[in-house]
């Protein structure tokens, strides 16, 4: 009995001890690295070593991540986040570097997406390394988006001659090539100028052009898509970093007809530039650069097959166009030259119109004027009447004298054959008239076709309702700025049915308004998102701010770039117009 009682004791004994050393077994796993604990991260970057493992691992330790992520609400800097990528970046960045030729691609994109996301300077060699293997190989497409995305957010200079190198190497009408649209955010953030001398002989290519009578077959449309990219990219960076010894090339873009697409980009680039661009346009405006005047004849005769360069100079508006876009004041006295010498009506017309764009001094004001009076009423211009060209520049004075002047010239209209250009030239009157004219406004309104059916019908009733309601606004607000904006954030004043009223009262605020006034029309723009609105208030601001603002163009900036990573896309096509506010901007201030 007594040696049983023994047994029982000592078998007890030995079962509790044994719990306990279990239990001190299991809690050791849970602080020792290595240990069987698969909710742990350690335990997962201890197997990344392991090439069996390694896929799944990197699976297992992106959902942790965005485990983290979800529980702080997406803060970067909140400790769980924090401390996680602590632990991950080296790790992670490691394998990506040593054994990038031995993942799969799935596996190596799945990673590099994870390091890319954690915006951590750390993860440079892989970011790096992502770029250098396309520029080399021109493979790992997806790999360079998401480093792309990183080197963007992080401002990674260091990795600029790495993203050069993809982005020679990048064709959009490729399967690697699609991501280009990251890449050049890329570029543009870590513009270099020492990338000049390697981006300007991209301009410089001549591109393909179809067969005569034929049409460009799958590997020449692929070729042009390519050399699109490449020079609308180089033309982007060259803007960026202000290369002056680039303007001559960009200004070759703009004259080559085959270079179409991307002629507004090498624009927008010699805007940014502004006065090195300025005096090379004023010097082709004048005939006096004889290399780029034969350069556009070679090129116009090439892409029509003629036998012989054609005749006339159109060199010298495609210079006119360049200088309006810029709208430096060193254009204002060639310009005039140009219009006072000119005797073609449709090339008085193209540089009138780029007149209206240069800043609003006097002398460009008295200058349009003449040149409109002067217009015959008969002149035409691409099909159209050349006074119905001209009424819509003729409003960016933001001057309500020239109400009369558009309702004289379109009493000058003529026969049923006018009525779309007398119209046009009312509405253009409503936009500007104020208490002084608005009645012989009126009188032209009420002069228009009342019988019209279809959509000429619903364009003269559209312009009636316009003079309605810009009459009304004249009563309510007389010369109140402030008035003038609030009527015009209104959102019934907005919808299809009364967006003149806006459009109406934003002309006001430009007719009244002053230099400072600029800054009202920015703080505004939050409610006036559609594009016709967008568009009056950038010319608002551009025509108050003579010499440029640093400070306004930087807030114009700040909206662009932030609707443009918005997930609405009509927002960020709305704000070209702000965009070419902030170079002309700039370009005046330099």
């Amino acid at each position: 009995m007594l040696r049983s009682t023994r047994v029982a004791a000592s078998l007890i004994r030995s079962l509790v001890l044994g719990s306990v050393v279990v239990s001190a077994v299991t809690g050791a796993c849970t602080i020792v690295v290595g240990c069987t604990d698969e909710s742990q991260p350690e335990y997962w970057i201890e197997k990344l070593e392991e090439d069996a493992w390694r896929a799944r691992s990197i699976k297992r330790l992106s959902q942790f991540f965005e485990d983290a992520m979800t529980k702080s609400d997406k803060d970067m800097s909140s400790p769980e986040v924090k401390g996680l990528v602590d632990k991950l970046v080296g790790p992670l960045t490691n394998i990506y570097t040593n054994q990038y030729d031995s993942l799969d691609e799935e596996t190596r994109e799945s990673l590099i997406n994870l390091i890319a996301s954690f915006k951590d300077p750390r993860t440079e060699p892989a970011l790096k390394m992502a770029f250098e293997e396309f520029g080399k190989k021109g493979r790992g497409g997806k790999d360079v988006k998401w480093a792309s995305r990183a080197v963007r957010d992080l401002d990674l200079k260091s990795a600029a001659p790495a993203v050069l190198a993809a982005f020679k190497k990048t064709q959009p009408s490729t399967k690697e090539g699609a991501y280009y649209r990251d890449l050049n955010e890329a570029l543009l953030k870590l513009a270099d100028p020492a990338w000049a001398g390697e981006l300007i002989p991209m301009l410089e290519t001549d591109f393909p052009i179809p067969p005569k009578g034929g049409k460009p077959g799958p590997d020449m449309v692929s070729e042009m898509r390519d050399k699109t990219y490449q020079t609308i990219t180089a033309a982007q960076v060259l803007g960026q970093i202000g290369a002056a010894n680039a303007v001559g090339p960009l200004i070759k873009v703009f004259l080559d007809p085959a270079k179409r697409d991307a002629g507004n980009e090498a624009l927008l680039a010699l805007t940014k530039i502004g006065k090195p661009a300025a005096e090379a346009a004023v010097k082709l405006l004048e005939d006096k650069d004889p290399e780029l005047e034969k350069f556009m004849q070679r090129q116009l005769q090439r892409v029509s097959y003629a036998d012989k360069p054609p005749g006339g100079k159109p060199h010298i508006g495609a210079a006119a166009m360049i200088l309006g876009v810029i709208g430096r004041p060193e254009a204002i006295k060639p310009m005039i030259g140009v219009i006072n010498s000119t005797k073609e009506d449709a090339e008085k017309v193209q540089y009138l119109s780029s007149l209206a764009m240069l800043p609003h001094t006097p002398e460009v004001k008295q200058a349009f004027i003449d040149g409109f009076k002067a217009m015959p009423a008969d002149a035409g211009v691409n099909g159209a009447n050349a006074l119905q060209v001209l009424s819509e520049p003729a409003t960016l004075f933001f001057d309500a004298e020239m109400a009369s002047l558009l309702v004289d010239r379109a009493n000058d209209l003529k026969g049923d054959e006018n009525k779309v250009p007398k119209s046009l030239l009312a509405l253009a009157a409503i936009k500007v008239m104020d208490d002084s004219n608005v009645r012989q406004v009126g009188a032209l309104v009420k002069s228009l076709p009342k019988k019209e059916q279809g959509d000429l019908g619903k364009h003269m009733d559209k312009i009636r309702h316009g003079y309605e309601l810009g009459a009304k606004l004249l009563e309510a607000c007389k010369k109140d700025v402030a008035c003038y904006l609030k009527e015009a954030q209104k959102s019934e004043n907005q919808s299809d049915k009364n967006q003149l009223a806006a459009i109406k009262a934003l002309y006001m605020v430009g007719i009244h308004g002053k230099p400072d006034t600029a800054g009202a029309v920015v703080d505004a723009l939050g409610s006036l998102n559609d594009g016709p609105l967008r568009y009056v208030a950038s010319q608002i601001i551009d025509h108050h701010l003579l010499k440029g603002s640093p400070e306004i163009a930087k807030k114009l900036n700040e909206i662009v770039e932030t609707n443009k990573k918005s997930m609405d896309r009509g927002k960020a096509a709305n704000d070209k117009p702000l965009r070419d506010a902030v170079y002309r901007l700039e370009a005046r201030g330099a």
